[in-house]
């Protein structure tokens, strides 16, 4: 009897903006309507085969919060009325509302098709209102599992009218998809509760636990690493990611989770001891880890050991917790392989493979790990076929018995002496520590943890667990995925973005200016973050009342882009519409234009802040208007104000930097530009003929 155990990795980081409380991307709930909820519904036909769903907290976390109103930022874009849309709100669409798979979610759908082959067109804002409303549809439309549409009238309505929809079609299409999003959690619980599936999960926030007990296991793992300065123990963080994992779970599912899943398939001696000393009683990880533990430094030599060793539970040291390893080939087979061949002859390959394994090994437990949602886009029919045939064999296959991992680890073990430490992804942990982006952000995070530890008594208890629940999104492995070469995304600025927010309002939360550093991109990847400014034409000398006193006022100033640098969104709400600058007389005179009154505003508590790199690397953080005494301004419809140069020690030809942030309440509701700065240079009478223009 060969006993194969699948398990169905579900996982989304945090893509909540942790100053806005709104998501910036949308994959939990675009991911929801499609695979968390439609692969329920097939394993749900296979009584017959059992497997294992690991579901992780963050994931089901953010589905609960977009339940209860918490949207993200695509979808508040789709659900605005087609004719109200404006310039940038058309540019993220045309960015982003084509991402995903063009072969088989877009052409199936001939409109969808037709808006895809348009794309350069909208991209430069072009399209009807009915263009750009059936671009609002199809870009969640086409996620629906198609079972699950079918069984939807109103779903399978609109997909069947195609074209021409209403505003409120839309009305209804987000309707229909909450309805579908509510039902994941429940459909997860229920076949656990048949026993069709165990489900396990992995830390909170799918952090790298490995890394918090010791950074210096990179090396352990891989010694050509260069040698790096990292140096903690960060148990206390890694215990609470599990702990609050196991409670999350039980309180929604009823059940305590047997099993862990790690961020990432990492594993080292010390996670061992973590899992057992919080009651876990199985974990996996890659077969790469396995022979690395076997065989140090012989990774050639495992494929002659690998029959005879992988396919059983094992023990590590004298701990009783068991690890099963996976089959790498035949879960990347499922994972990247098969998506390419026809469904019957792929199933045929996968289960003449597991039969050779039961020729050569008695009794094997065959373990089959992968993501549970990434891989079906890059299957013709979501992967349904294909997935529908393999569990109709497995089901039928008096040689094979589909087994949760916990079947699975109950079988006879053997002991290993030690865990070698390793990841599913080459069995180590360059990925996550190897780069020198990778490790910038690491340092930041130690510093900033740091702050926190320092200040934590001063703060209330909501602060503390707001600040703590920051670290802890900070720690998940996704962001150090993409600080490095080995991956391109193209939210890599969003990934990017999102990591150096969580850490700013740790120093937020404590009252402290956060550190100039967190202001630039931490991806090599990522362009130079300093943004020219438009220059001005001519020396200027305005009237600082708040007001725009006549046309000709402000006419020659240089202006800053306020879209430059910041993607397809800003840190939350969107106040600053325009800002303009220019030098006359020693002094630098800026004005910033607000969606509403700017004095209106200002009477709310809300705040406008200057931050200036100086020449030498000097930093300086103002409130504006200035105090008296460093410059001057007024607040009325606008904000005008005057810096002395002298003040600042600047001077002709001096290059400075600045940037601009508008709070409300201590929180940051706007940051110009996103990441790093603009380039301001001091201009003399030459620069300004250079610069003059008809």
């Amino acid at each position: 009897m060969i006993r194969v155990a699948l398990l169905w990795h579900m996982h989304q980081p945090v893509y909540v903006n942790p100053f806005s409380g709104r998501a910036e991307l949308p994959w939990v709930r675009l991911h929801g309507i499609k695979d968390y909820s439609g692969m329920a519904g097939v394993l749900g036909e296979f009584p017959g085969v059992r497997s294992t769903v690991n579901l992780v907290p963050s994931l089901l976390l953010q589905l609960k919060k977009h339940l209860a109103g918490e949207i993200d930022r695509f979808q508040e874009v789709a659900q605005k009325p087609a004719a109200d849309l404006d310039a940038v709100e058309k540019t993220l669409m045309a960015r982003h509302f084509f991402s995903l798979h063009p072969v088989h979610m877009i052409q199936p759908f001939p409109r969808y098709q037709e808006l895809y082959s348009r794309r350069s067109e909208l991209a430069q804002g072009n399209g009807t209102s009915a263009d750009w409303r059936d671009l609002q549809v199809w870009s969640t439309l086409a996620w629906f599992d198609a079972d699950r549409a079918r069984a939807d009238e109103r779903v399978q309505g609109l997909r069947e009218k195609g074209r021409g929809f209403s505003e409120a079609d839309k009305i209804m299409l987000f309707e229909a998809q909450h309805d579908h999003l509510a039902g994941v959690i429940p459909a997860w619980r229920d076949l656990e509760s048949k026993g069709l599936v165990e489900v396990s999960t992995s830390p909170m926030t799918h952090a790298i636990l490995p890394l918090l007990l010791d950074p210096r296991v990179g090396r352990v793992a891989n010694p050509t690493l260069p040698l790096y300065d990292l140096d903690f123990n960060w148990e206390g963080d890694a215990r609470r990611h599990v702990q609050d994992a196991l409670d999350f779970m039980q309180h929604h599912f009823g059940v305590r989770p047997r099993g862990i899943w790690p961020s990432e398939g990492s594993l080292s001696e010390k996670v061992l001891d973590l899992f057992q000393d919080l009651g876990v009683t199985w974990t996996a990880s890659d077969e790469i880890n396995l022979a690395r533990s076997l065989n140090p430094g012989k990774d050639a030599d495992w494929s002659g050991l690998r029959d005879k060793h992988l396919y059983r539970p094992w023990i590590a040291g004298k701990r009783e917790l068991r690890i099963l390893f996976r089959d790498h080939d035949l879960s990347d087979r499922i994972g990247f392989h098969y998506q390419k061949m026809n469904p019957q002859e792929a199933v045929e390959d996968f289960m003449l493979r597991l039969r050779e394994i039961g020729q050569q090994v008695k009794d094997a437990v065959v373990g089959v790990f992968l993501d549970g949602e990434n891989p079906w886009e890059h299957y013709p029919d979501n992967g349904r076929a294909f997935l529908r045939n393999l569990l109709a064999r497995l089901q039928r296959d008096e040689q094979v018995e589909a087994v949760t991992l916990s079947e699975a680890v109950s079988m006879k073990a053997e002991r290993l002496r030690s865990l070698s430490p390793g990841s599913w992804i080459n069995g180590n942990f360059d990925i996550w520590i190897g780069d020198e982006s990778d490790r910038r952000a690491w340092k930041q995070l130690q510093r900033t943890r740091d702050h926190f530890i320092r200040n934590k008594d001063q703060l209330s208890e909501h602060e503390t667990a707001e600040a703590q629940y920051c670290l802890d999104v900070a720690q998940g492995s996704d962001w150090f995925w993409w600080f490095g070469p080995e991956h391109h995304t193209g939210d890599l600025e969003v990934f990017d973005r999102l990591f150096r927010l969580n850490l700013r309002r740790v120093y937020e939360l404590t009252g402290t200016e956060p550190p100039t550093e967190l202001i630039m991109p931490i991806s090599s990847a990522m362009d130079e973050s300093l943004i020219k400014a438009r220059p001005p034409i001519r020396p200027l000398n305005p009237v600082l009342d708040g007001e725009v006193t006549h046309f000709f006022e402000w006419r020659d100033a240089g202006r800053l882009n306020i879209h430059a640098g910041q993607g397809v969104m800003n840190t939350g709400e969107s106040v600053l519409v325009a800002v303009y600058y220019g030098f006359g007389d020693g002094r630098f005179f800026l004005r910033v234009d607000t969606r509403d009154q700017a004095k209106e505003r200002l009477h709310r508590k809300e705040q406008l802040r200057l931050g200036l790199r100086l020449p030498g690397g000097a930093v300086r953080k103002l409130v504006l208007p200035p105090e008296p005494g460093f410059g001057n301004g007024a607040v009325g419809s606008v904000i005008e104000c005057e810096l002395a140069l002298d003040a600042l020690n600047l001077a002709v030809g001096d290059r400075f930097e600045l940037n601009l942030e508008w709070r409300r309440d201590g929180r940051v509701l706007q940051i110009l530009p996103q990441d790093g700065f603009f380039a301001i240079d001091v201009p003399g009478p030459k620069d300004y003929a250079t610069y003059w223009r008809a």
